[in-house]
């Protein structure tokens, strides 16, 4: 099973007794994967992240820099411990950390966690924006319970492949698909209505500024990539979206995961 080790600071310093010297840890179990949600105090931060020069001349900078040596031993030790499987063990950091990014996870796109994200909906009209190579292996799952498949990219997206991938659609399961190109001027931002049905959105676009106003309300907005600002954008529109993403879960874990701790 997965493991996401999802470090993050904490907004204050904790009560009672921490799980070792700076830090926190609650443990979730979604379907598929764990995730261990680890705060991060200040000084723990401040411990990791380091980068104080001494010289002979300056005494209190040098203990204080031996000091920090020392506690970043035990709490990365502390940390590493938690790795059950370090082959299947991935570091999410938010920001101002980044002592474990050398461990990022970076496999948003991957088809089993787009596919985790596409089972959380049960929309059978869908929009597809720009395109990923986990679509060869996932379109062919859905399409049979697909009453309509749509795409939005760029022209040189859409490649012998992309066009071979959707004949075979037709020719096994009957789904034709409607094909559109963006525009050079305003790629993604600026799309016409998907339709009048709620439908699912899956967002390979990369784009950060897409046309929230295109999907009718009710659809769910998938977005693999995670991307903070067209989540804020999504989530402004008083809930005629649903918005979906890893990071979305990891942030809120307890809407969506079971809590062991």
């Amino acid at each position: 099973m997965d493991t996401i080790l999802y470090f993050y600071p904490l907004k204050k310093e904790p009560s009672g007794r921490l799980a070792a010297p700076g830090y926190t840890v609650e443990e979730y179990i979604f379907p598929g994967y764990r995730m261990l949600r680890i705060g991060l105090t200040g000084h723990a931060i401040a411990v990791l992240e380091e980068d104080i020069i001494c010289s002979f001349w300056n005494r209190k900078q040098c203990r204080k820099k031996k000091q920090y040596q020392q506690e970043k031993i035990l709490l990365t030790d502390a940390v590493f411990s938690l790795w059950q499987d370090p082959c299947n063990t991935y570091c999410v950091c938010r920001e101002p950390i980044t002592y474990f990014r050398k461990w990022e996870f970076t496999d948003y796109r991957e088809a089993k966690w787009v596919d985790y994200l596409l089972k959380k909906t049960t929309l059978t009209h869908l929009v597809v924006m720009g395109s990923a190579p986990c679509l060869w292996e996932l379109l062919p799952q859905y399409a049979g319970k697909m009453k309509s498949l749509k795409f939005f990219l760029w022209e040189k997206q859409f490649t012998q492949e992309l066009e071979a991938l959707l004949e075979d659609l037709f020719e096994e399961y009957g789904l034709a698909t409607d094909v559109h190109f963006v525009g050079d001027n305003c790629g993604f931002g600026r799309l016409p209505e998907f339709g009048t049905t709620a439908c699912t959105v899956l967002d390979f676009s990369g784009e950060e500024k897409v046309s929230v106003w295109s999907a009718a309300s009710g659809s769910v907005w998938i977005d693999p990539d995670s991307m903070e600002e067209k989540r804020r954008r999504l989530e402004s529109g008083n809930g005629r979206v649903c918005y979906l993403s890893l990071q979305k879960e990891w942030q809120n874990p307890q809407k969506t995961g079971k809590t062991l701790s």
